[in-house]
């Protein structure tokens, strides 16, 4: 079953998944992220959450493959939800664990 994972991103990323120009995101592993999950990007402006946008993991790099020391981190290749989506994501569990909002 897909997992939702709320992530908060500044404004100036948003914008550039939003337009289609960044595909991918670093981030610390501090909960299983899995390639078919969803990433709720929540636009954070550094006191409030603006905007949101659904994406789908479509790839997994862990950071330990090729930086020693990045045992803590992955790469999430991602694409916009599409409608054929939409049923998966209603199934899917919300995951409440890791980064505070």
């Amino acid at each position: 079953m897909a997992v939702i994972h709320e992530l908060k991103i500044n404004p100036e990323y948003f914008v550039e998944v939003k337009d289609g120009r960044k595909k991918a995101e670093l981030r610390k592993a501090d909960r299983e992220f899995l390639r078919g999950d969803y990433l709720l990007l929540r636009e954070w402006n550094g006191y409030r959450f603006d905007r949101q946008l659904p994406v789908k993991v479509t790839h997994i790099l862990p950071v330990r493959d090729f930086i020693p020391g990045g045992d803590d981190w992955v790469i999430m290749s991602f694409r916009m939800v599409t409608l054929d989506d939409i049923s998966e994501i209603i199934s899917a569990k919300v995951n409440d664990a890791g980064e505070s909002l």
